[in-house]
């Protein structure tokens, strides 16, 4: 569900989301922070987070 919201949210409010956040690859608000990984694995990104501490 958040994927088909993100999705939307980029096609209609595009131009303003790449005014305030071009270049900075986070989005965050009180109790929910999105990061892009970069060029990382699926199972590497799940041992990060299974061990975070």
């Amino acid at each position: 569900m958040k994927q088909g919201y993100t999705n939307r949210l980029w096609k209609t409010q595009k131009e303003y989301l790449k005014k305030y956040y071009w270049g900075e690859n986070t989005l965050w608000s009180d109790g929910y922070f999105a990061s892009t990984i970069g060029n990382v694995s699926k199972e590497a990104a799940e041992y990060y987070i299974r061990n975070q501490g």
